[in-house]
C-alpha cells in the first residue's frame, strides 16, 4: 500500500506545481525560469503516472528500463535549464566542474556497484552531474552559502562517498554501522538545506540564494534516494516531494524582487 499511495501524493503535489507554474508564466517575468522548471515538473509527474500504471498493473515485478528513466533525466536537465535562465550575466562552470563531475562520478559508480545497471545508471549520473555542476556555479554567483557551510557540505559530500564505499570492504556488522551513518548524515544535509532556504529568505534575505537552495534540496533528496532504501529512502522520497512547493515558491519570491 505504501509503495502506491507514495506515488499517488507525488503526482498530486506535481499536478498542482504544475498548475501554479503554469499560472506564473502571465505574469511575463523570468518566463524562461518558469517554462524550463514547468517541463521539469511535467517531465517527473509523466514519470511518477508510469510509475502508478506499472505498479497496477505489474505489482511486486521490477521495473525495467523504461520512460521513467527518461523523464527523470529530461527532469535534471531543465531544472539546470531553469537555475542558469535566472543569472542575468554567464555564469561561469569551470570551477564547479571537478568537484561535480567526482561527486557524480564516485555516485554513479555506487549505483552501478549495487544495482549492475551500466547503461542507465551512467546516464542518470550524466544528467544530475549537470545539474550539480549548475548548481554549484549558481551557489557561487548568488552567495547562498558561507566558507563554513561550504566546508561543512563538502565534507558531508566525501564522507557519504567514502563510507558508502568502505562497506564493500569491511565486515558485515561495520557495514551496516557505516550505512546507518550515512543514512543519518544525508537525512541531516536534507532536512538543514530546505530549512536555510525558508530561514535565508525569513531573515529578510534576497530570494536569489533562497532559489538555489530550494533546487539544492531537491538535488540533494534524489542524492539519498538513490543511495537508499526502506525506510530511509521513504523519508528521502518525502522531502522531494515537499521540495516541488519549495521550488514554486521560490520562483514566486524571486520573480517578484524582480
Amino acid at each position: 500500500m505504501t509503495e502506491f499511495l507514495f506515488p499517488l501524493f507525488m503526482a498530486v503535489v506535481q499536478l498542482s506545481v504544475l498548475i501554479g507554474a503554469v499560472r506564473m508564466l502571465h505574469a511575463g517575468r523570468r518566463v524562461l525560469v518558469v517554462v524550463f522548471f514547468a517541463f521539469a515538473v511535467a517531465s517527473c509527474l509523466f514519470s511518477t503516472l508510469y510509475w502508478i500504471v506499472y505498479d497496477l498493473l505489474r505489482p511486486g515485478t521490477r521495473m525495467p528500463f523504461a520512460a521513467n528513466e527518461i523523464c527523470e533525466w529530461a527532469q535534471f536537465l531543465l531544472l539546470a535549464s531553469s537555475l542558469r535562465a535566472d543569472f542575468p550575466e554567464r555564469i561561469s562552470l569551470r570551477k564547479a566542474l571537478l568537484p561535480a563531475a567526482l561527486f557524480a562520478a564516485a555516485n554513479t559508480a555506487l549505483w552501478i556497484a549495487w544495482s549492475g545497471e551500466w547503461v542507465q545508471d551512467i546516464l542518470t549520473g550524466l544528467s544530475l552531474g549537470w545539474l550539480l555542476c549548475v548548481l554549484i556555479s549558481c551557489f557561487l554567483a548568488s552567495g547562498a552559502l558561507s566558507r563554513a557551510e561550504w566546508f561543512v557540505l563538502g565534507a558531508a559530500a566525501f564522507l557519504v562517498i567514502a563510507l558508502q564505499t568502505a562497506t564493500f570492504l569491511v565486515p558485515a556488522a561495520a557495514s551496516q554501522f557505516l550505512s546507518l551513518f550515512c543514512s543519518v548524515l544525508l537525512l541531516a544535509v536534507a532536512v538543514l538545506l530546505p530549512l536555510k532556504a525558508v530561514l535565508s529568505y525569513r531573515k529578510g534575505g534576497r530570494a536569489l540564494p533562497c532559489f538555489c537552495l530550494s533546487y539544492a534540496s531537491f538535488g540533494w533528496s534524489i542524492v539519498v534516494m538513490y543511495m537508499s532504501d526502506n525506510a530511509v529512502y521513504y523519508i528521502a522520497l518525502s522531502l522531494s516531494i515537499l521540495c516541488y512547493p519549495l521550488m514554486l515558491w521560490a520562483i514566486r519570491k524571486e520573480v517578484a524582487e524582480e
